[in-house]
């Protein structure tokens, strides 16, 4: 049993079970430390991270662990609509550090980038998009682009070309952003 499945039976805060943990008062073990992060998010119904994301895209074994949770990590698996070869390119992935500091050259890039992978059919959320960045980059790197990608999506949302393509929607008070293609005016000649 884990620190998040001790909260959830024990009904006991994770800050709690947290700073007992560090104080050695609490011993617990944790075969994956994902699948706990993963079954506390579902459970709070909050959308799971990139990172547990990626992860249940790199071990697919790990929905299994999931038990009663594992439909809906698996419908929001099925959201990120991964297909092969769809990760970000390269110059994409370099830009992302750079553009985090507001460098108009990788703004630029990773702008490009975004507006050609948005889907013209449906509004899509933050994870489509940095689960792209991070595929096939190793745990490492991953992590650190993931840190990154926050600022760097802001950056671009501040842009001018990118205008249109990203609205914020509060859901029970929390934003979130919807990335989309702008609808195309059409004119009556």
């Amino acid at each position: 049993m884990d620190i998040y499945q001790a909260s959830e039976r024990f009904n006991i805060s994770l800050t709690k079970l947290r700073r007992m943990q560090k104080a050695k008062i609490l011993v617990v073990d944790s075969e994956n430390p994902h699948v706990g992060k993963i079954r506390s998010y579902i459970g709070r119904r909050r959308s799971i991270p990139v990172l547990e994301l990626l992860h249940l895209v790199e071990n697919p074994e790990t929905l299994l662990e999931l038990n009663d949770r594992a439909g809906q990590a698996e419908s929001e698996l099925a959201a990120l609509e991964l297909a092969e070869g769809c990760e970000a390119p390269n110059a994409v992935i370099g830009a992302i550090d750079r553009a985090a500091t507001n460098d108009p050259e990788a703004v630029e890039t990773l702008c490009d980038w975004m507006k050609a992978t948005i889907p013209a059919a449906r509004e899509v959320t933050y994870s489509f998009l940095a689960i792209r960045l991070l595929l096939n980059q190793g745990p490492a790197v991953s992590s650190y682009i993931a840190s990154r990608i926050p600022r760097a999506f802001l950056n671009v949302r501040s842009c001018e070309e990118f205008a249109g393509h990203c609205r914020v929607d509060t859901v029970k008070g929390r934003a979130i952003t919807r990335y989309l293609k702008p609808a195309v005016k059409e004119f009556d000649l």
